[in-house]
This record gives C-alpha cells, structure tokens and sequence, in this order.
C-alpha cells in the first residue's frame, strides 16, 4: 500500500515553509496543544484535539461600529472527524481544531480563555456538522488523541487568511455570527476576570 502519510508530509514542507499546491491549499501538520473530551447528543464520547499552526491567523482585536465593545476574531480551522476508541476500547470520535499557537498558548495560561475557544469550536463543530457538544467536558491529561497528529488542509490566502477546504466550509456570514456570539461570551468571562481583581491604588 501507498504509505500516505509519508506523501502527505513530502508534500507537506517545500524548502521549510508550508507547500501550496495549484489549488491554492496547503497541507500541514499541526503542533499538539491539549485535549477536550465530552460528548455529543446521543451519549458518544468525542474528543477534540486543540492544536497550532502558524498557517492559521492569530486572534486580532477590533472595534466594532454602533459599540464600544471590541471585538475578537479568532481564527480557526476544523477538520474531519474521525473514528477511533477510547482507553477502554471503546468507540469515540475524534476532531481536530486548528489555532494560532498564540490562542492555544493563551488558553494554557488562562482557564476562562480556554473556555472561550471550546465554546467557538463547539459551534462550528455544531454548524458543520450537526452536532451538539456538550459543555460539561473534561480537559484529559494529553496533548492528543491519536497516535499521530493529522495532517490538515487548509486554504492558504494570500496574506494567508484560512478556510477548510471541503464542501462543508461555512459562508463568511456563519462565521462572522458565530464568532460574534461566541466571542461576546469570551469578553463577559474577561469582564468577569477583570472584576475580580484587587483594585490597588498607586499613589
């Protein structure tokens, strides 16, 4: 048989930068971070792999007009998901998230922010493929599920903004509504962080 995996990663690295194809997609192999394990409406144990790559963009803040709340975009890729078992052998499925090593970084360090990212691949997860997570999840002491971290393709734009490449991608639109809902509750949670900081005066 074809050994695949070695053609994806010949095909994955040109000269040490990421290789575009004609097609204007990259392949890549993304950086462990950490794990989400929780489960889907009919009771399936998933896990969902949190991990990097520089290909995606990092988070960039902006102001947004008719508010004075700004607002985060955070950019991310969702891959396929796959079969595999649990420790016990168990069936379970698996997927893998794509970040900015700077968001996965972040996350580590601050629980409310990692929060943040579940819930947004929790959406996307539910937008493109009709499945409900469940928020009551575990953080596994791994930094993945499977025994190799897969290879992703990913669009790589010009300044290289990233989209999946499959027929599931979701509109601009989708996106943007699901970054905005899911992005107010991030900004909550840091409200909520802020609060609770002693208010030192300095004189």
């Amino acid at each position: 048989g074809r050994n695949i995996d070695k053609e994806m990663r010949d095909k994955a690295m040109k000269d040490g930068k990421p290789y575009v194809d004609h097609e204007g997609g990259c392949t890549i192999q993304p950086t462990a971070g950490f794990v989400i394990k929780t489960k889907d409406e009919t009771g399936q144990k998933v896990f969902v792999n949190m991990v990097s790559h520089e290909m995606v963009d990092p988070p960039e803040e902006k102001h947004m007009p008719d508010t004075d709340q700004p607002a985060v975009r955070i950019p991310l890729s969702l891959g396929e998901i796959r079969e595999d078992f649990d420790k016990k052998g168990d069936p379970c499925q698996v997927v893998d998230v794509i970040w900015n090593p700077k968001a996965v970084k972040k996350a580590t360090k601050e629980p409310l922010y990692k929060q943040g990212l579940v819930e947004l691949a929790f959406e996307y997860v539910k937008q493109k493929y009709e499945k409900t997570l469940d928020l009551q999840y575990s953080v596994p002491r791994m930094k993945y599920k499977g025994k190799t971290i897969q290879y992703q393709r990913v669009r790589a734009k010009k300044d290289p903004k990233i989209e999946q490449l499959d027929s599931k991608i979701l509109t601009e639109e989708e996106q943007k509504e699901i970054q905005e809902r899911s992005y107010s509750k991030v900004k909550e949670h840091e409200t909520v962080v802020k609060q609770k900081k002693p208010d030192w005066k300095l004189f």
